[in-house]
C-alpha cells in the first residue's frame, strides 16, 4: 500500500523538496504525527489553483483537508485521501469552480507533506515605470551632491570653468514595490 509501485498512491518518480511540518528541532526533517496546518497565501489572488500534490497523508485522527478560499469570500472545502505512507496524490482542481484564489489552506490530521500546488503566475503583464532625467554640466559635478547645479538635458560649456569638458551624467529612478 502507500508509495509501493502497485498502489494507487504510487510514489516512483522523485518528489524533490516538499513542505512538512517539522517534528522536532532536529537537523533532519521528519514530518510531525501530531498534524497541523500548512497556508499558501498569494500577494494578489490568482486566476485559479490548478492542482495540488501531498504526500505520506494520513486520516487518523480525522481526514485531512484543503481549503481554498477565493475573491469572492467564499470557502471551499475539499476532503484529501489516506495516501499511506510515501504515497502521493495530485488533486485536480475545476478551475471554473475556484476563480480569483487569495489562499490555500492545507489541514493535516497526522504526518504529511505537500510537494506542489500550480497555479498561474504573473498572468497579466507588468508595466515598467521607470523613469531617466539626463543632465549636463562639468565632468566633476556628476554625483549625487552635485547633481542639483546641473543643467537640464543642455550645458554651454566655459573655458574658464571647466576646460571645455562637460559631461552627461543620468538619474535613473526605479520606483519601489510598495508590497515588498
Amino acid at each position: 500500500m502507500g508509495g509501493s509501485p502497485d498502489s494507487i498512491y504510487s510514489n516512483c518518480v522523485p518528489q524533490g523538496l516538499v513542505a512538512i511540518i517539522q517534528r522536532n528541532n532536529t537537523s533532519c526533517p521528519d514530518d510531525s504525527e501530531s498534524g497541523g496546518y500548512i497556508l499558501f497565501e498569494f500577494r494578489e489572488p490568482v486566476d485559479f489553483v490548478k492542482t495540488l500534490t501531498v504526500l505520506d497523508m494520513k486520516n487518523k485522527p480525522w481526514n485531512p483537508w484543503v481549503f481554498v478560499m477565493s475573491d469572492a469570500e467564499t470557502t471551499v472545502v475539499i476532503e484529501l485521501p489516506d495516501t499511506g505512507s510515501n504515497g502521493v496524490y495530485t488533486l485536480p482542481f475545476n478551475t471554473s469552480l475556484y476563480p480569483r484564489v487569495n489562499a490555500v489552506l492545507v489541514q493535516f490530521a497526522n504526518q504529511g507533506a505537500v510537494g506542489s500546488i500550480e497555479y498561474p503566475y504573473c498572468t497579466r503583464t507588468p508595466t515598467a515605470n521607470i523613469s531617466i532625467k539626463k543632465y549636463a554640466g562639468p565632468p566633476n559635478l556628476c554625483k549625487a551632491s552635485g547633481i542639483r547645479s546641473m543643467q537640464d538635458s543642455h550645458y554651454i560649456a566655459s573655458a574658464a570653468t571647466s576646460n571645455g569638458q562637460w559631461a552627461y551624467c543620468y538619474v535613473i529612478s526605479i520606483p519601489r514595490d510598495v508590497e515588498d
